[in-house]
């Protein structure tokens, strides 16, 4: 199969089974998960021969027959929680986790979202072995215009924004090159986030499903053939910011190299620049206010090298843009 039919054919998802579940339980989960990325399976759904049908996590409530579900998790090496305040010590013997509390359920949800798109992420990097490093960042790049094509798009510009100012900054082409590809590949570990994550209608995620969207950055480092070592920190450290305030990991200015701090201001410049669902998108002008705003401060997010290196990339192509006008008037 060609790499193109793989990456049209995969389809990243991770089943939840309910059993014996009651309404009003099924539907908080529903909503906090988002229904478009699952698949639920209710009861008698759950007891088949065919494992492709099973859940990888089965959430069941108090009245459950054990035996049938200890036959059920073996058959499907599915894991599973419990969502009962009954039988916790019968359970927990026989290696189930059994939780009481709502906090404590959303905690594990939460944990188990996180090991479902580290999943995805490892099939995917299963199903580039073999490739050419071409078919695999076109596979890739496939995969994010079938998941999400606006993720597609921003990183097209990122890319073009992030090779716009390493020429102004003077980088040699190789290193421009890099840095270039970089910014086209810097999202790529969004692939692998669920669509209720990923496709979200507000501007400010609430504060556990950003905990999951954080997690994009590093499933970005698990995607990225071998081949590309060389981008990683460009991939995994976008976020950061000079002042430690970024994440995943609070790095500060001396633990950040200048491509990383190129693809963050491309990132930024570009996110403010579009046009979502939850916001305008700025002009030129409002943008590069915010990132002045940003950069040139005592305790600066970005670095104002690389914003006055964008400022004055767009300004020479607005310029070359008017003088390719003028002429063909």
């Amino acid at each position: 199969m060609a790499y193109n039919e793989l990456a049209y054919d995969y389809n990243p998802s991770y089943r939840i089974g309910f059993y014996g579940v009651d309404e009003v339980t099924k539907e908080k989960i529903e909503e906090f998960l988002g229904e478009t990325f699952f698949t639920f399976y209710d009861g008698d759904g759950l007891v088949n021969d065919d494992l492709l049908d099973m859940p990888d996590l089965i959430i069941s409530g108090e009245n459950i027959d054990i035996e049938k579900l200890t036959d059920i998790l073996t058959a499907s090496r599915a894991s599973l929680i419990k969502v009962a305040s009954k039988s916790k010590e019968e359970l927990n013997s026989s290696g189930v986790f059994a939780i009481n509390d709502d906090e404590e359920f959303m905690l594990m949800i939460e944990t188990t979202i996180n090991t479902a798109v580290f999943t995805n992420a490892l099939k995917i990097r299963d199903m580039l072995e073999g490739m050419d490093l071409n078919d695999k960042i076109s596979t890739l790049l496939l995969l994010m215009q079938k998941k999400d094509p606006y993720t597609v798009r921003h990183s097209q510009n990122v890319s073009q924004y992030a090779e716009m100012m390493s020429k102004e900054l003077g980088l040699s082409d190789e290193r421009t090159e890099r840095i270039k590809l970089g910014g086209l590949l810097h999202d790529i570990g969004k692939i692998c986030l669920t669509d209720s994550i990923l496709f979200n209608t507000t501007p400010k995620l609430a504060e556990d499903k950003m905990k999951i969207m954080q997690v994009h950055t590093s499933l970005g480092t698990i995607l990225l053939p071998d081949e590309l070592e060389s981008l990683k920190d460009m991939v995994a450290l976008h976020h950061e910011r000079l002042d430690g305030s970024g994440y995943p990991y609070g790095l500060s200015a001396e633990d950040l190299l200048d491509d990383v701090r190129i693809i963050s201001v491309a990132d930024t410049y570009d996110a403010m620049t579009t046009e979502r669902s939850y916001q305008k998108a700025m002009s030129e002008d409002e943008a590069m206010a915010v990132l002045d705003k940003l950069a040139d401060t005592s305790k600066p997010k970005l670095d104002i090298r690389i914003v006055r290196a964008l400022k004055e990339a767009l300004r020479k192509e607005k310029q070359a843009s008017l003088i390719v006008e003028g002429r063909s008037r």
